[in-house]
C-alpha cells in the first residue's frame, strides 16, 4: 500500500495503478486501511479530490488520531476550495511533534499548506504570522521568504514584498 504513496507522491501512476490492481485482486475488504491508502492514492494520479478527501477520511476513522492522515486530508482541501477547513486541520498538528516523520527540511510543505490555506481565506495577516513561524523553526529561508513576500503583497505593501524578494540571496 505504501508503494502506492511513494508513487502517488512522484507522479508515477502507472506505478499506483499496478499497486491497486494487484491489491485489488486480493479482495481487500472496504474498511481495510491499506485499501484506503490504495484508494487515496489512485484518487490522488486522478486528481479525484472528492475520492480523496472521501477515502482519507474513512481511513482516518479507522486510524482515529492519526497526525499523517489529518496532514494529509488537510493538503486534499486545497482541490476541493476549502481552506478554512484546512487552516483547523493544520492548526491542530504542531510541525515538530506530529511531522516528526519529515525531514526537517521536508517540514516546509506543512508552513507552506497553512500559509497557503490562509492566503487562500484572505487572511493576510496570519499568513504573514506564518512566515514568523517558519522563521523561528528554521524552515527554508527561500519558502519563508517567498511566504512573507506574498502576505505583504496581500497586505498591499508591494514595495515591501518586492524588497523581501529582492533580499533572498
Amino acid at each position: 500500500a505504501y508503494v502506492s504513496v511513494a508513487a502517488a507522491g512522484l507522479g508515477r501512476c502507472a506505478l499506483v495503478d499496478s499497486v491497486r490492481q494487484d491489491y485489488g485482486a486480493l479482495r481487500p475488504s472496504p474498511t481495510d486501511a491499506d485499501w484506503l491508502t490504495v484508494q487515496v492514492s489512485t484518487a490522488r494520479c486522478a486528481s479525484d479530490h472528492a475520492e480523496h478527501n472521501r477515502a482519507a477520511r474513512e481511513r482516518l476513522a479507522l486510524m482515529p488520531g492519526s497526525r499523517f492522515v489529518s496532514f494529509i486530508i488537510a493538503i486534499g482541501l486545497h482541490g476541493l476550495n476549502r481552506p478554512g477547513e484546512a487552516v483547523a486541520i493544520l492548526n491542530d498538528l504542531d510541525p515538530a511533534r506530529d511531522l516528526g516523520w519529515l525531514p526537517h527540511r521536508g517540514r516546509t510543505l506543512y508552513w507552506y499548506e497553512l500559509a497557503t490555506d490562509h492566503h487562500l481565506l484572505r487572511d493576510f495577516r496570519a499568513e504573514r504570522g506564518v512566515a514568523e513561524r517558519m522563521r523561528q523553526a528554521s524552515a527554508s529561508p527561500l519558502a519563508t521568504a517567498y511566504v512573507r513576500a506574498r502576505a505583504l503583497a496581500g497586505l498591499g505593501a508591494g514595495d515591501s514584498a518586492l524588497a523581501v524578494l529582492d533580499g533572498i540571496g
